[in-house]
């Protein structure tokens, strides 16, 4: 019997210290509450080694759902970037990966299995200058209308495109509230004839 009981509460100390370790794997709080200090500690990952760490000053904005990945739109020392993590078992988060960068917009298409595509589609609009985005995915285009807030974030559900479409099956362009497109004015290209 003491041997059971023994064996019994080393089971359930192994549990509870798998569970810790856990725990540990998927720190970020749902809510994004502590976020920051982690995506801070994740920017600087490989300055460990060297004694050396620089802040970052990072922004929250916008975040969306996507199953078990979340995507948190961020600026990130000034630039536009986004936050990507994995939900665990515990219903917390850690961070898969982190980019910024590369002007005032970012888009991505997603998928999720044969069935499920959906483009992400978010950036700075604080001018109020963007009304719309049409995004065309293998040919098919898709409107929506884009917030008028400083800041944006959405997905956009639409058809998978075919393993034939692969080599470029996402174009964005972006309209002002008289259908102008401003594509160029926000990627930083010059205008036409100059």
């Amino acid at each position: 019997m003491k041997k059971a009981i023994a064996a019994g509460a080393a089971a359930l100390l192994v549990l509870l210290a798998a569970a810790g370790l856990y725990a540990l794997e998927y720190p970020i709080r749902a809510d994004n509450s502590n976020l920051v200090p982690y995506a801070d500690q994740f920017l600087n990952r490989g300055l460990r080694d060297t004694g050396l760490s620089f802040p970052n000053d990072i922004r929250l904005y916008d975040t969306v759902l996507l199953g078990a990945r979340k995507f948190t739109l961020a600026e990130i020392n000034g630039q536009l970037g986004e936050i990507r993590l994995v939900r665990g078992l515990n219903g917390r988060y850690r961070i898969d990966s982190v980019g910024q960068g590369g002007g005032s917009v970012r888009s991505a298409l997603l998928t999720d299995g044969e069935a499920d595509c959906r483009v992400l589609l978010g950036g700075r609009n604080g001018l109020g200058l963007i009304a719309e985005a049409v995004c065309t995915v293998a040919g098919r285009p898709y409107r929506t209308d884009i917030p008028q807030a400083d800041h944006f974030y959405l997905l956009l559900e639409v058809e998978p495109p075919s393993p034939l479409d692969s080599d470029h099956p996402l174009d964005v362009r972006f309209y002002d509230a008289e259908g102008a497109d401003i594509t160029g004015i926000l990627l930083g290209d010059p205008p036409a004839g100059r």
